[in-house]
């Protein structure tokens, strides 16, 4: 197969949606030549050049305790600057053209956990991927030489050290990294999304008690006022009614209905959705994570499914933009919010002869990888490919931190002198719909 080796030399977001021979799909080809680089070859250097480095910072081991609880599968912290992310330590995500190659690394380096996923994407063709999950073999020593291969491919570009959490950590980013420029296959971290939410009393509109007053929302200066919060939702129900999708009763016919799919945390037994179908995620559970800045979300997922898709005309608190026309939506809760449990389901929905696949998806969670191990966020990549063919529209968080998610760090004399110094997923995946706030 053509292995996708680092994108050290390539900035890796703000890239419009890559086209194949079928302008309106993904290319997985032009996915792949995203990550890769030329290997120089070696050089004479008379005086020693920085390179990066890992140092074990066990102060960010309390963080990882939240991420991942449980003795089986722990949780390591990477962090660069202001970048931190979490990932499950001793787990690798192979991406081959094939089950048996991608087995056959899976055996040399550790034991494989399950069946390979089936990504189709891209082309007209449809080409098939292998991704597979492996536990990596904790006895096979760290290669530490795979720091000097780094800087000898990217001259003088990451020459930071960067923090993790515990040795375990350190163990899987050097094995991952080491992999990776070996080139047999394409290799990824699993790494662990973080829940993205607004404060509790903006989304909270979406339980006000009975009988605590109604609003009209075509009142809302937010549906339908000036300035830049205006978003046109209310024109939009007029001219959905106009094209004679929803009934006298603001409600679509059978025909007419377009399925969705929330990815979250916290949905409680009394959603305001006409047509819900929990089949991931356990109705009347809260979510038991906090979201961006530490903020309490215990039922996120609720406030982002009626905001998206509550009906309209029925006096309750809230009216979704696809209120008229949406149905069923799906409710999902992932397993530890990791890479995997996405890529896993995005493999079941986007499966042959797969039923009520979403038409949007909306994920409002994110992790924030720093740039060194940016290359391993390709799998998904491949996976919104996927969707994408697929007809699915995914559409992610950017995050509630303020941070800039295009922070470019220059390196004079570097290889590719300008980079991003982090890469926001799912947000910066290619064919993702980012979204942001206003203030």
């Amino acid at each position: 197969m053509r292995h996708f080796l680092p994108a050290f030399a390539v900035c890796l977001a703000g890239s419009a949606a890559a086209q194949g021979d079928d302008p309106g799909r993904l290319d997985p080809a032009v996915l792949i030549e995203k990550f890769s680089i030329a290997r120089p070859e070696p050089d004479d250097r008379t005086r020693p050049v920085p390179r990066p480095a890992l140092r074990v910072e066990p102060a960010l081991e309390r963080r990882a305790e939240d991420l991942r609880p449980g003795p089986l599968r722990a949780a390591g912290v990477v962090r660069s600057g202001t970048a931190e992310a979490g990932f499950v330590t001793g787990e690798l995500i192979l991406v081959a053209d094939s089950p048996t190659e991608a087995k056959a690394v899976a055996a040399r380096i550790g034991t494989p956990i399950g069946a390979p996923l089936r990504l189709t994407a891209g082309t007209p063709e449809g080409r098939t991927l292998s991704v597979l999950r492996v536990r990596h073999d904790p006895r096979r020593p760290p290669d530490d030489a795979v720091f000097d291969r780094v800087e000898a491919a990217s001259p003088h570009r990451f020459t930071r050290v960067y923090e993790v959490s515990s040795e375990a950590a350190r163990d899987t980013l050097t094995a991952a990294l080491a992999l990776q420029l070996a080139g047999e296959v394409s290799v990824g971290l699993n790494w662990i999304f973080e829940p993205v939410a607004l404060d509790n009393e903006i989304l909270l509109e979406g339980v006000t008690p009975a009988g605590a007053g109604f609003v009209n929302p075509f009142d809302l200066p937010y549906l339908n006022g000036e300035g830049a919060a205006r978003i046109g939702v209310t024109g939009a129900w007029h001219l959905l009614k106009a094209a004679g999708l929803p009934d006298d009763t603001g409600r679509a016919t059978a025909a007419s209905r377009i399925p969705l799919a929330v990815i979250d945390q916290g949905f409680h037994d009394a959603l305001d959705l006409s047509m819900p179908d929990p089949r991931g995620a356990a109705a009347g559970r809260p979510g038991g994570r906090a979201c961006a800045g530490g903020a309490a979300c215990p039922w996120h997922g609720s406030h982002v499914a009626e905001i998206m898709a509550a009906p309209i005309g029925n006096m309750r608190a809230v009216a979704g933009p696809a209120g008229p026309v949406a149905g069923p939506v799906e409710l999902q809760t992932l397993d530890g919010f990791e890479s995997w449990s996405l890529l896993a389901w995005i493999a079941d929905r986007t499966a042959p002869g797969a039923a009520a696949v979403p038409r949007v998806v909306n994920m409002s969670f994110a992790a924030t990888v720093p740039d060194l191990w940016a290359w391993s966020t390709v799998a998904l990549d491949l996976g919104i490919a996927a969707l994408d063919r697929a007809g699915t529209l995914a559409v992610a968080a950017a995050g509630n931190d303020r941070a800039d998610i295009d922070a470019v760090r220059c390196v004079e004399g570097g290889a590719g002198a300008c980079h991003e110094t982090a890469r926001r997923v799912p947000c910066e995946l290619t064919g993702v719909v980012c979204v942001g706030a206003l203030g």
